[in-house]
């Protein structure tokens, strides 16, 4: 049994849960943190929301967020958003997918993932799109590794 932002979580062998969960406890605390002070109003999108757990917390603080996991939108026609979360894979979002997220007039993009080409490929491609990061921080979640994860808010 573990305990992240005041939820219990029952969890099975099979669980794809975080290695190291003080440091994505902290990783998790700053993008609601990102999301509470940066003002975000109407309803949120997650990408590859995982076990949920921020999800959750959001929900929990009035926020209205939806998820999606994959590469498509399909599912979101004629949704507007002004905040976009991303948990990013090794190979970040494909160019198709972000230009799909452009579409939906985000002003902030809250990326999370491991460090490496797919991360700045995808802070690149948004950087084209006229996102400007703010800040980038590190996140050693894998400890005793030379891997870790980065945070990087961006902003139109």
């Amino acid at each position: 049994e573990e305990k992240l932002h005041n939820l219990d979580l029952k969890l099975g062998p099979s669980l794809d849960f975080p290695v190291y969960s003080p440091m994505s406890s902290l990783l998790e605390a700053r993008i609601l943190e990102m999301v509470n002070l940066s003002s975000l109003k109407g309803p949120l999108l997650e990408i590859n929301p995982g076990l949920g757990i921020l999800t959750r917390c959001l929900r929990s603080r009035g926020h209205e967020i939806h998820c999606v996991n994959g590469k498509s939108l399909s599912s979101l026609t004629f949704f507007q958003t002004q905040g976009i979360i991303a948990h990013l894979g090794k190979k970040g979002l494909d160019e198709n997918f972000i230009e799909q997220l452009n579409s939906l007039s985000p002003n902030t993009f809250l990326v999370s993932g491991l460090a490496g080409e797919g991360f700045l490929d995808t802070i690149s491609s948004l950087y084209l799109k006229g996102f400007k990061p703010i800040f980038i921080e590190p996140y050693d979640t894998l400890p005793g590794t030379t891997q870790f994860d980065l945070l990087c808010y961006l902003s139109k």
